[in-house]
């Protein structure tokens, strides 16, 4: 009986350590985001991108928009090979998370044409960066904005 009772406390204890929280589906998807590195391939030497670098809460959602509007750009271009459709899902997800930012009135403060929010001030960098730094804002944006 006593072997009973141990062998149940160790396992409410190890179940208690081991729980672990279901990865959500936009978790899953902004994970897809790190494929870009891998399965996109700009065919165009020297190619840069506005990168989003040190941005502010107020300007979250501004960031995103510049983000989406870089990928879009390049993936109707002819610099970029996307066999696996990287950035078509990329882009899902990034409207998936301007539309969560819109529901919690995540709202930009400051004006879209304001010099604190302009991603034309952004350093241009290479691609394998610039998708760098859009993971660097999406951690940034799930640690100040939690779901």
């Amino acid at each position: 009986m006593e072997h009973y009772f141990r062998t149940a406390l160790w396992m409410l204890f190890l179940i208690g350590c081991f729980q672990a929280a279901p990865i959500s589906k936009v978790n899953k998807k902004v994970l897809g985001l790190k494929l870009l590195h891998k399965d996109v391939e700009i065919k165009i030497d020297g190619s840069e991108f506005y990168a989003p670098e040190n941005i502010e809460k107020e300007c979250f959602i501004n960031a995103l928009n510049c983000v989406t509007l870089e990928l879009e750009r390049t993936n109707k271009s002819e610099e970029c090979l996307d066999p696996g459709k990287r950035i078509p899902q990329g882009l899902e997800v990034l409207d998936h998370i301007i539309g969560q930012l819109n529901r919690k009135n995540l709202v930009s403060i400051t004006q879209h044409n304001s010099s604190k929010c302009n991603c034309q001030l952004w350093p241009e960098k290479n691609f394998t960066s610039f998708v760098d730094d859009i993971m660097s804002l999406l951690q940034k944006i799930n640690v100040e904005s939690p779901q």
